[in-house]
């Protein structure tokens, strides 16, 4: 299924960063010895997944995923090497952090060290983001936010690795990023500036951190009946209640 694609995705491209380790790493390898390497790399997740679950995958449906991930990651390290130098400093290391009183166990997918020393914090996808995820008192995507407040060093960008077939390519706010990522998308530059976003991911982090604290749970769906359509808990759910608590002028709420 797709969340086992995803999982495919993301042990491959930790195995390949592990050892190619860098920008020039990868850019020194040959066409046929990235070709080998990644047919590797996938070959172990693969391998790796059919180990953990204790059941065979088919061979046919093996070889067809070896074949759909192993070009979609060649796709994907073409687009790598058009960046500027960068070294990965860490690919799903695990760390624990405190947040505000509470004690959180995260796990980036990868972090990069920029040639001016800057961090770039990166989350592989394979479905389909949107920057804008990051925005706003109640940000859709908050992982990357929360790495982002939880870090030592200085960050100059996040991103999203977007790994979808037909749709590969970064989902990236930071400074300088035509330049670090090799991209042309608009707006790549947060409305205020970089230092202005980082003030205002932090804040909205602390904001919902000390909301869970506190036990605050509004039933307020962020995108009403959209975030609801396939839930699967409406039994257990209050949402409808609150359709029908009296509003100000007396009728009842829509």
């Amino acid at each position: 299924n797709r969340m086992d694609q995803g999982m495919f995705a993301h042990k491959a491209l930790e195995l390949f960063w592990r050892e190619t380790k860098s920008h020039g790493g990868l850019s020194a390898l040959s066409s046929s010895q990235l070709t080998d390497r990644i047919r590797g790399c996938v070959r172990k997740a693969l391998d790796e997944f059919r180990a953990g679950r204790g059941d065979l995958l088919a061979d046919a449906q093996h070889d067809a995923e070896f074949l759909r991930l192993s070009q979609l990651l060649w796709n994907w390290l073409e687009t790598e090497k058009l960046r500027r130098p960068f070294t990965i400093l860490e690919t799903e290391q695990r760390h624990t952090v405190d947040l505000g009183g509470m004690e959180l166990r995260i796990r980036p997918d990868r972090t990069d060290q920029l040639a001016d020393g800057c961090l770039a914090l990166i989350d592989y996808k394979t479905g389909r983001v949107k920057r804008t995820m990051w925005d706003g008192d109640r940000p859709e995507q908050p992982q990357l936010l929360l790495y982002l407040a939880a870090a030592e060093q200085a960050v100059s960008a996040i991103a999203f690795g977007c790994l979808k077939t037909g749709d590969i390519g970064w989902e990236v706010y930071g400074e300088d990023v035509p330049g670090q990522f090799a991209t042309n998308k608009r707006d790549s530059t947060p409305e205020g500036g970089w230092p202005a976003f980082v003030d205002r991911s932090r804040d909205a982090v602390d904001r919902l951190s000390r909301e869970f604290r506190e036990g605050f749970a509004a039933v307020d769906p962020l995108k009403g009946e959209e975030t609801c359509k396939y839930c699967e808990q409406k039994p257990f759910c209050r949402i409808a209640e609150v359709a029908l608590i009296p509003s100000s002028n007396g009728e009842e709420e829509a």
